[in-house]
């Protein structure tokens, strides 16, 4: 996928931008150095911008149109504190702006749950930017 990437950014040129969608744990920038986005972070730096997404109830698609609800997240995970702390359908929260020390430093590099997982690392250290969606829905094709 990192060639792939690098090679379409070479053709576009120093003004080509590429968009990317893949799942968290591909596009972080940290901790392991098996994950995408931890490779183009060595390469690209900061001319590489990566979001995070994260949502705290819904459902979501399977194959032969099935879907499988996500309940509400338990308290205490990072999905239900960003929603308990903004109060907010859907917003972008700008981790540039988190402080690198303190309590909510510290907080997040704690390993918080996201959902029924545990994420690793620090989301303020694997991302630029996240987003955060309380209810989504299942992809549905266009009539």
């Amino acid at each position: 996928m990192a060639r792939n990437l690098m090679s379409i950014l070479q053709r576009e040129g120093p003004v080509g931008r590429v968009l990317v969608f893949a799942a968290n744990n591909h596009v972080r920038k940290s901790p392991r150095e098996s994950d995408l986005g931890v490779y183009l972070n060595d390469l690209l730096g900061k001319q590489m911008i990566v979001i995070g997404s994260f949502c705290n109830k819904g459902a979501v698609g399977r194959l032969g149109g099935e879907t499988r609800p996500i309940p509400p997240s338990p308290s205490l995970t990072l999905n239900s504190a960003f929603m308990d702390g903004v109060r907010k359908p859907l917003f972008l929260l700008d981790l540039d702006s988190v402080p690198r020390e303190g309590p909510l430093a510290d907080w997040l590099a704690n390993g918080k749950p996201v959902w029924n997982y545990r994420f690793e690392g620090n989301p303020a250290r694997s991302f630029d930017a996240l987003l955060v969606i309380d209810t989504i829905s299942p992809l549905r094709p266009l009539k």
